[in-house]
């Protein structure tokens, strides 16, 4: 492994970044929309959830899958599909006049990220020199930790002062040129044309993905559609038990599984899996919560997110500094406590809650 890193691999690392960043942009960007939409197409709130939730789902489902493309298919190759998928999904729902075609759209731009993102990390921790690594992951991280902080106000000028559309067509560019970037920096890799794809397993944890979210989807109506609630997670925990077990008995499995034996590295998966459902979930309800609780206009409940997320994404490469320096321990302590102090004052003070105070325990998120 090289002592640094050449220009073109870091420019392979902003092209597979702007993917994730646009990604997570238009993610934050359509939450504060959400009262717009469900005005416009006359949606409930838990129906245009999906906008955010299917997104993610399609994500999900092909990030598992990742490690095959990456072995089976040329980077190139892959990135290009992963930016032909986006720019169809951006178009559809440019264009969309039904809240079935917005959807559509959403999901075809979340199966371009869930190509796309992991592709950045890969090529950080194969090409990274080792004593850089905590740090490039931490820029890597910044990449998309800054989208949070631009995606809340950016959607709330689109949405007040223009049309929600704008949204989607001013990622459009970013898109084409996050392409050619990539098309032309990323490098080849060996790859093997015989590696095998198992089917069962990827459409085990893609039911498994889909039951499980449409469970927590509808926890709202248990008391009326609780047949379906619980044999959505019945399905998916159903499912997601026999894709572990086939994962950890097949000859080449879509996720290796043996790694989670070891206890450091579970438990620090663990905590970053609660600490990032933590932060989407209160990106994902407080806009929603400004403008119809609150009864402020989109601007503003873009503005509440907009100190946290810069912080967060300030401290990105403060972090992987700490862990070259410290190791992965003290960091996820030190996210975890402010985490907590913030969701314990949102809960005492759930009756009283301000827009100021909003966005002051934001800033401990």
């Amino acid at each position: 492994m090289e002592e640094k890193l050449t220009m073109k691999q870091l420019l392979a690392i902003l092209a597979a970044g702007l993917f994730s960043f646009c990604g997570v942009l238009i993610e934050t960007a359509t939450n504060i929309t959400f009262p717009t939409l469900m005005n416009e197409f006359q949606v409930s709130t838990s129906l245009v959830q999906w906008m955010t939730t299917g997104n993610l789902l399609m994500m999900g489902i092909l990030i598992p899958i990742s490690s095959y493309l990456k072995r089976r298919f040329q980077t190139k190759k892959l990135f290009l599909v992963a930016g032909f998928l986006f720019l169809i999904g951006l178009i559809v729902d440019i264009f969309a006049q039904q809240f079935t075609l917005l959807l559509i759209g959403r999901l075809i731009q979340g199966a371009g990220v869930g190509v796309a993102l992991p592709m950045m990390y890969n090529i950080i921790l194969e090409e990274s020199p080792q004593r850089f690594l905590g740090l490039m992951m931490g820029c890597g991280s910044f990449v998309t930790a800054a989208a949070p902080a631009i995606g809340p106000t950016f959607g709330g000028i689109m949405t007040q002062y223009f049309t929600w559309r704008y949204i989607f067509i001013c990622v459009l560019p970013v898109i084409v040129l996050a392409s050619f970037i990539g098309y032309f920096c990323m490098s080849e890799q060996i790859i093997n044309k015989y590696e095998k794809f198992d089917l069962l397993s990827f459409i085990a944890v893609a039911f498994a993905f889909v039951a499980l979210i449409m469970g927590f989807s509808n926890l709202n109506q248990v008391v009326d559609h609780l047949v379906f609630v619980l044999c959505c997670f019945i399905i998916g925990i159903s499912s997601l038990y026999y894709f572990t077990k086939r994962q950890l008995h097949i000859k080449n499995p879509l996720i290796h599984l043996d790694i989670f034996n070891h206890k450091s590295f579970m438990f620090h998966t663990l905590a970053i899996m609660f600490l990032q459902m933590t932060t989407l979930g209160y990106g994902l309800l407080l806009p929603t919560f400004v403008q119809i609780v609150l009864k402020q206009p989109a601007t503003d409940a873009g503005v509440v997110l907009l100190p946290g997320a810069i912080v967060g994404a300030v401290f990105a490469p403060v972090g992987g500094l700490i862990l070259d320096r410290f190791g992965a321990k003290k960091p996820i302590i030190l996210g975890i406590c402010c985490s907590f102090i913030a969701t314990f004052c949102f809960l005492f003070f759930f009756e009283n809650l301000t827009y100021q105070l909003c966005m002051m325990l934001l800033f401990y998120l």
